[in-house]
């Protein structure tokens, strides 16, 4: 029996919010199916009803994704099966939760993992490592559950080496209104399919046509404003990225690779700005020649960021301006000198104040969380100051970085100077700037103290994001635009304008006609 509640706002009061503290919701009753049968029983109950329906995953998005604005919110915490046969048991040492998956190694160095929505993304990479096998993605809130990291095409830092979850989703099992649920696989061509003008779903023997959506993508790495669909694009891709509005995810099929045999992980310190986006640009010609090494990721701290990095581990040296993270991956063993040294030689040329290399899989852990330390200092910050998140998700062509990275410098600064108007405290921080730098993309975070500076730091986001669509860039690199809005108007207006959002609306309305689900995600 599916279980359902109907005081949403007291026990179950955190699913009326993320972690971004954007939107505060509402709802009528909750409900937590544990199979696809119960979801689709909810969902069909929905639409008979016209009650509109909110999916909910793991809460860690910072758009608002998941925030009910009335109707029903379905919680997949506890789908931990999968309607795919057969499957197998396995149980996650790190949380001792079970779920029910299935694995195929396809080759040597191809395998397949089918598992249910609720799976974290930590338990996932637990799964690969401890089968030989690796899943690249590897966003920064691991506790994600995997249905939402595809909802937004979560990526992160090893993005820059091996780009983001899309196209490691090698299939999915998906609900669409009013009930029907459809399989998609990479490696089948029909019934589903994409023409010149529409994307084509078959449900129940019949056709449903999605027009292709009227704009021009953002030339960047990371781009997750709006759907995304190319002409090499497959079906699939309709549910990638999209905020929920087209379907549920019920099911996900991913794609492992082979492990590289050894991964360094780098900090690299840096005496000041200038000399920390020098290590950047050498990344990033290390990429786009495709020469030998070239990292899994270029990650950037701010003197701010690097700060709140100092109070976790006093190790870093106090000379230490900015830093950044190389993680450095080799096929083979006898490839990890060389590839070090080159760094070490490209350190001394630029004269690099110290670095930290981390080899064993604790060592680099332990980077990992130093960098984590960051995120959630600010959310723990925000939260403080009783403010929503007010940060950039932005990305640029790479040509663009350095203008968008020295002006973001500026316009914190700036705002900074306005919070430390009045306080005694120097050391009040009003701006902390960490970027996955390797892809040009950037997290500037405001921090406001009071509501008076909160609108002044969302004016000041509408501006950057209006620079950055000047630049050719996306206003939503990562997190997906959710229900965020930008001088009052969704923020997919910002990027596309209007022509752009009814051509979303569209989309969304020939598939949902009623527009129950996920209501306010993109287009409002």
């Amino acid at each position: 029996m599916i279980e359902q509640y109907q005081e949403v706002s007291t026990e179950y009061s955190s699913y009326l919010n993320d972690e971004s503290g954007l939107v505060r919701g509402t709802a009528d009753k909750i409900l937590f199916p544990r199979t696809e049968t119960e979801l689709l029983e909810i969902i069909v109950q929905a639409y008979s009803q016209s009650i509109p329906i909110t999916v909910s995953g793991g809460g860690t998005g910072l758009s608002g994704g998941r925030v009910p604005l009335g109707g029903w919110i379905i919680a997949t915490d506890k789908m931990r099966e999968i309607a795919a046969a057969p499957s197998r048991e396995w149980t996650d040492p790190d949380t001792d939760i079970t779920y029910h998956l299935r694995f195929e190694e396809v080759n040597e160095e191809l395998a397949y993992l089918t598992l249910p929505v609720a799976m974290t993304l930590k338990a996932v990479q637990n799964f690969a490592r401890e089968h030989n096998w690796f899943y690249p993605p590897d966003s920064t809130e691991r506790g994600s559950f995997i249905g939402g990291n595809v909802a937004t095409n979560a990526s992160g830092a090893r993005t820059f080496k091996f780009g983001p979850t899309r196209p490691w989703v090698q299939g999915l099992r998906v609900i669409i209104p009013p009930g029907h649920c459809i399989v998609l696989r990479r490696d089948q061509a029909r019934p589903h399919y994409v023409e010149e003008d529409y994307i084509i779903l078959i449900a129940h023997g019949e056709e449903i046509r999605i027009p292709r959506p009227d704009y021009e993508l953002p030339q960047v790495t990371k781009n997750v404003a709006g759907p995304v669909i190319t002409d090499n694009s497959h079906p699939i891709d309709l549910f990638i990225g999209t905020n929920g509005i087209f379907g549920v995810i019920s099911e996900v099929t991913l794609r492992l690779t082979r492990p590289p045999e050894e991964i360094a992980s780098i900090f690299v310190m840096c005496k000041n700005l200038d000399q920390a986006f020098d290590v950047i640009r050498v990344a990033q010609e290390q990429r786009g020649t495709n020469s030998f090494p070239v990292p899994m990721s270029v990650e950037f701290l701010d003197d701010r960021a690097t700060r709140i990095v100092k109070q976790v581990d006093p190790r870093i040296p106090p000379l230490a301006h900015s830093i950044i993270m190389l993680e450095q991956d080799v096929r083979s063993s006898s490839e990890l000198y060389p590839a070090l040294e080159w760094w070490k030689n490209r350190f001394d040329e630029l004269e690099i104040l110290d670095t930290s290399v981390a080899l064993t899989h604790a060592e680099i852990e332990h980077h990992k969380e130093l960098r984590h330390s960051v995120p959630e200092h600010v959310l723990s910050l925000t939260r403080s100051h009783d403010q929503s998140l007010v940060a950039t998700d932005y990305s640029v062509p790479q040509t663009s970085f350095s203008e968008l990275f020295y002006h973001l410098l500026e316009v914190g600064a700036e705002f900074e100077s306005l919070v430390r108007d009045g306080l005694q405290s120097l050391d009040a921080l009003g701006y902390v700037f960490f970027a996955h730098a390797g892809d040009s993309h950037v997290h500037l975070t405001l921090l406001p103290r009071n509501d008076h500076q909160a609108d002044t730091a969302k004016a000041r986001l509408a501006e950057i994001a209006e620079k950055v669509v000047s630049l050719g860039g996306s206003i939503a690199a990562e997190h997906g635009l959710g229900k965020k809005t930008l001088r009052g108007k969704p923020a997919l207006y910002t990027q596309y304008g209007e022509k752009g959002l009814r051509s979303v609306r569209s989309m969304k309305l020939s598939i949902d006609p009623l527009n129950l689900l996920n209501r306010g995600n993109l287009i409002a």
